[in-house]
This record gives structure tokens, C-alpha cells and sequence, in this order.
């Protein structure tokens, strides 16, 4: 996990929500597919599935990415205090009341495991040397909310 996370287009953020180290790894994975720079949440950081380095939030750093992807991530005011100046703000999570989705431009309400499983499968599918960009994402995302799991 490696990059600069202040000058990163797209941002990958795993919370607590992921619920295991299987769809961590996933995470992992779809993060390298889309060139996404990962990151988390305090909790992901206090499981041991990122490095404290890599958490966004009031304890961590604070960034604006052109899109920001929240997986499984709650958004309680500590977190979102490090990606609220993200220009574009992702949300899945199986939560309806997730304090992410009142800031999200676009809000999934579905198990993280099965979105990440189809980016994954949609943007590798495609062209494995090509990393989609931020419009194809939106793109991709909005299809997806329109069609919730």
C-alpha cells in the first residue's frame, strides 16, 4: 500500500462494514484493477487491515479526490471530516441509516462483497491494461444504483 494519498484521483476506503479479511482482500484487488489508492476507516485500521498511515479522518489524513469510494463504511463525523472535499462521494454499504449516504452523491445499499465482485468483473472483463476513469466509474455506479442488488 503504497502513494500518495494527497494527490490520488480515486480513493478505495475500507470500514468496519467489509465485515471480513476475504472481502478485504477483495478490496485489495479492485483497488489495483480501477488504480484506486486504498484506504480506511479507524475500525479497518484497529483490525489490522490497514496501516495507520492509510486512515482517513480527523486522526488521520485528509483528502480530495476527484471520487471517493466508501466500502462498508458508516461515515460517523470523524471520518468524514478527512473526505468531505472528495468532488465525488461513493456509498455502499447495507445500512439505510449509514450517516454516509446524507453526504453521498450516489448511495448503494447492498452487500460490499457482491458491488466489489462486479467492478471487479466489469473493469478486468474489459481490457486488463486499461484502468477505467472517474467517468466510467460514475457510470458504472449509477447503472448500479438504479439497479440495486
Amino acid at each position: 500500500m503504497t502513494g500518495d494519498l494527497q494527490t490520488a484521483e480515486v480513493i478505495l476506503c475500507c470500514g468496519r462494514g467489509l465485515q471480513n479479511k476475504s472481502n478485504f482482500h477483495l478490496a485489495l484487488q479492485v483497488a489495483d484493477c480501477i488504480q484506486a489508492q486504498i484506504t480506511g476507516t479507524r475500525a479497518a485500521v484497529d483490525l489490522g487491515w490497514i496501516p495507520a498511515n492509510r486512515e482517513i479522518g480527523l486522526s488521520g489524513a485528509r483528502v480530495a479526490p476527484q471520487l471517493y469510494i466508501g466500502c462498508g463504511v458508516s461515515g460517523t463525523n470523524f471520518h468524514i471530516i478527512g473526505m468531505k472535499q472528495a468532488k465525488k462521494i461513493i456509498a455502499i454499504n447495507t445500512d439505510p441509516l449509514a450517516p454516509i449516504f446524507q453526504i453521498a452523491d450516489i448511495g448503494i445499499e447492498a452487500d460490499v462483497g457482491k458491488v466489489l465482485l462486479a467492478l471487479m468483473n466489469t473493469f478486468s472483463e474489459k481490457n486488463p491494461l486499461h484502468h477505467p476513469s472517474v467517468d466510467e466509474l460514475l457510470t458504472f455506479f449509477c447503472r448500479l444504483s438504479c439497479n440495486q442488488f
